[in-house]
């Protein structure tokens, strides 16, 4: 995905914060004009083998109405995660 891999380039570039996303999916919540995407996201250093699922990763929920935001908002989450470890 375009905009979360440049997101992520962003990261490491300003912060140094070199990850990469192992697992990703999305859904709808709610019904009709309302309904919403939820973005789940699982973050790993770049370093790691992101088929290694023996190694922990950084879990991250964005949900938004427009798909793309929800997306940045989940690899948002998952980097805050990142950080507190």
């Amino acid at each position: 995905n375009g905009p979360l891999s440049s997101f992520l380039d962003a990261l490491q570039g300003d912060f140094g914060m070199k990850l990469s996303i192992r697992e990703y999916s999305e859904h709808g919540v709610g019904a009709g004009s309302d309904v919403k995407a939820a973005t789940y996201v699982e973050l790993v250093p770049f370093d790691s083998d992101p088929k290694d699922k023996t190694k922990g990763g950084f879990w991250g929920i964005g949900v938004d109405a427009d798909i793309t935001a929800s997306g940045l908002k989940a690899v948002m989450s998952a980097a805050n995660g990142y950080l507190r470890a």
